[in-house]
């Protein structure tokens, strides 16, 4: 497991251990247990014990906020590098990745039809073309080798250990204290918003099971930030106003659709809502 010590990864290595996994856990940090490694480092990679692994969940990732440096040396090379150690895996059979609905271009998406995995709709922005770039090379590795590729391709990642710089927390956060939720950005801008309990469970199934394949891991909550903010003072009855500075900017999202996931993976993707009321 990459980048285990984080939000995602450190929630993917508990509920793949409570499903009886042995779970060698990354991170650059070295820190909770795990094990130092600088996948934008090759000697760094080049160390690693490979000895038994016989699946990989690749989470680690540079945030869309971080530089253009760190985004390329993180998800692109450090991916690269991953794989030309995993080359020496005599017992691999799978790999996860956990990739993003980044990898869709809003602008060229249909906001009519929904976005299917196969779709090619190249990403406008560094981070985007940086997972895509992921997905290539997490295949082209596995093409002609006895190995399985999942990539899950998720929404807006939320639970209650999220960064607080995030827009739900802070919206939590002013709601509780009673203070105005302020609203920046497109009036039309929409976010899908999916409980990393629900990835964890899609990974973990795919990853024990050998399932393989694109999924589009999207919830039913998908929302502009003004319905996001009254859906916040609702679930937490709070008497906060909402101040409204959205401008007319077009944005069009693609239409978030998870339907075929939740099925083939057995997931009832959890209520934002009902989560929120109880924080």
């Amino acid at each position: 497991m990459t980048g285990a010590t984080g939000f995602v990864g450190s929630r993917l290595t508990e509920v793949l251990r409570k499903n009886g996994a042995t779970v060698v856990a990354l991170s650059r940090s070295g820190g909770s247990g795990s094990t130092a490694v600088d996948l934008a480092d090759p000697a760094s990679v080049a160390a690693l014990d490979l000895d038994g692994v016989t699946a990989v969940v690749h989470v680690a990732a540079a945030l869309p906020s971080a530089e253009p440096e760190e985004i390329w040396a993180t998800n692109v090379a450090g991916t690269a590098h991953l794989l030309a150690r995993l080359g020496d895996a005599p017992s691999l059979e799978a790999i996860t990745l956990i990739s993003s609905v980044a990898v869709y271009d809003p602008g060229k998406a249909s906001a009519a039809n929904p976005v299917e995995p196969r779709e090619m709709i190249p990403p406008m922005n560094v981070y985007g073309r940086s997972k895509l770039l992921q997905e290539m090379l997490v295949f082209s590795f596995a093409h002609g080798r006895s190995i399985l590729p999942t990539v899950f391709r998720v929404a807006s990642l939320y639970g209650r250990t999220m960064k607080a710089t995030s827009v739900l927390p802070q919206f939590v956060d002013a709601a509780k204290q009673g203070e105005p939720l302020i609203i920046h950005g497109p009036a039309s801008y929409r976010q899908n918003f999916l409980h990393v309990d629900d990835l964890a469970k899609a990974a973990t199934r795919a990853t024990l099971e050998h399932r393989g394949g694109i999924w589009n891991l999207f919830s039913r909550d998908s929302l502009s930030l003004s319905e996001l903010a009254e859906m916040v003072c609702r679930a937490l009855e709070s008497p906060s106003v909402i101040d409204d500075n959205s401008s007319a900017e077009e944005y069009e999202a693609p239409n978030f659709d998870g339907s075929k996931a939740a099925e083939a993976l057995q997931i009832n993707y959890r209520s934002l809502g009902e989560e929120i009321a109880t924080w």
